[in-house]
């Protein structure tokens, strides 16, 4: 029976004195921080005191930038949650589109605040690449955005750090808080996105909108000329199209009732037709509400024999020359 083998033993054995020890561990961790930004594509720079520079340069501008993009986030993020995601949806308003439509004898040119919203991955907000990992407890920003990093913590704490660790682990902070900008950069772009549209409105039509801050609030009780809408035109109270609705002393009435919290039709959507028509048919002033219209900007309006129905997609620059040439026209003619 051949004898068994011995286990090998590692060659190295581990530092036992203090200073030793410490510098081996400091050692450990260095190769460690080295290892995993190896294989990033761009060398890194290890100079200390540029990179503390730079670093709290870049901690300003996203600390900007974030302030900024909070303001517009649309859906709560909760690292909690089963359901946790790091894609998250952020609003905007925005004037893209500028309309012509006839109302009695004149034209006018009106633009809608336009409601949307766009995903966004904000992964590096909420973790650490790998090489700065289990380095420091995290600390995070205060409610209500406690599932981002508080980045500017986690720099100063990452200063008591040894130069012979320092050196690389800033190198490789200042390289992520970079990805960080980035990202803040893009959603930052997105929504100050529709500026562009408000300084060509009034460029051209000397009118100077503001994006809204409300964004529930998009339509308004009806106090709109008359010949302002068409019979097709939709009520964002109750769906039903402005020809169905009854005269009124002052506008088209409709049957149902006011919602301080409904900001389009579909909160309309779980009154069924029979009671919608029983509210319309009354005779009661009191029992009826105003047909409800989108809110709009009247930008021009000028008499015109000729009826005119068109659109114009102002967030391109084909719909801003197409707005162009036709003004020319009205005023040429």
């Amino acid at each position: 029976m051949p004898p068994k083998k011995k286990a090998k033993t590692s060659s190295y054995a581990m530092p036992q004195q203090p200073m030793e020890y410490a510098s081996h561990m400091r050692d450990q961790m260095r190769e460690r921080v080295e290892l995993e930004s190896s294989g990033k594509k761009k060398t890194l720079n290890y100079d200390i005191e540029q990179n503390i520079r730079e670093i709290r340069a870049i901690l300003a501008v996203n600390a900007e930038i974030f302030d900024r993009c909070m303001v517009s986030i649309k859906s709560s993020v909760d690292p909690s949650s089963d359901s946790f995601s790091p894609v998250v949806s952020f609003k905007r308003c925005s004037f893209d589109v500028v309309e012509v439509r006839p109302v009695n004898s004149t034209i006018q040119f009106i633009t809608e605040p336009v409601p949307s919203k766009r995903e966004f991955d904000l992964r590096s907000l909420m973790k650490l690449p790998d090489s700065l990992a289990d380095t420091f407890a995290i600390k995070h920003k205060d409610k209500p955005h406690s599932s981002f990093i508080d980045y500017g913590t986690f720099f100063q704490n990452s200063l008591a750090l040894h130069e012979n660790v320092l050196g690389p682990f800033l190198a490789n902070l200042k390289d992520h808080l970079e990805s960080v900008q980035v990202c803040l950069g893009e959603i930052d772009e997105w929504i100050l996105g529709p500026s562009s549209n408000i300084k060509y409105i009034y460029s051209l039509f000397g009118i100077k909108l503001h994006q809204p801050s409300n964004f529930g609030v998009f339509v308004r009780d009806c106090d709109c000329p008359q010949g302002t809408h068409s019979l097709d035109d939709i009520c964002q109270r109750c769906g039903k199209t402005f020809g169905s609705h009854k005269e009124g002393r002052n506008a088209r009435r409709c049957g149902f009732p006011y919602n301080s919290d409904s900001s389009s039709v579909s909160d309309a959507s779980s009154v069924s037709d029979s009671s919608s028509d029983s509210d319309s048919s009354s005779d009661s002033d009191e029992e009826d509400y105003p047909f409800q219209c989108k809110i709009f900007h009247l930008l021009k309006q000028c008499h015109e024999s000729d009826v005119y129905r068109r659109t114009f997609d102002i967030s391109k620059e084909d719909g801003r020359e197409e707005l162009n040439n036709f003004l020319d026209f009205l005023t040429s003619s």
